[in-house]
């Protein structure tokens, strides 16, 4: 919904602005990951969370995908008292010495392979 109302340039409010964030995947991450397991001789088996790494402030993360598709939509911040989280990837690097991409670098993975299709 947030994506949506940027690239049609509507106002979005978001909550939380300052926690950071890392909850996104995309295809090609995914991909990523299974190439590194098929190349590995070994894996420790277990549950791992997979996300991205260095996570950013999700008010960085609207104003990086208002700047990618160059909208004109206003940010408005709204409190909560919902708690935010982020993913702890440091079992799949410590474990595996497997290190997702950036929440940045997937972010704008994403946002450029949906300008493509519109």
């Amino acid at each position: 919904k947030l994506l949506k109302k940027i690239i049609n340039n509507k106002n979005v409010q978001i909550y939380n602005s300052d926690k950071k964030f890392n909850n996104i995947l995309d295809v090609t991450e995914i991909v990523r990951f299974v190439n590194f397991a098929l190349k590995k001789k070994r894996l420790l088996s277990g549950i791992y969370n997979f996300s991205a790494s260095n996570p950013i402030k999700f008010i960085h993360v609207t104003k990086l995908i208002k700047k990618i598709f160059r909208s004109k939509s206003k940010i408005i911040n709204k409190s909560s008292n919902k708690k935010s989280f982020i993913i702890s990837n440091k079992k799949i690097l410590n474990n595996l010495k497997y290190k997702t991409s950036t929440t940045k670098k997937i972010i704008v993975r994403c946002c450029k392979a949906l300008s493509k299709k519109r």
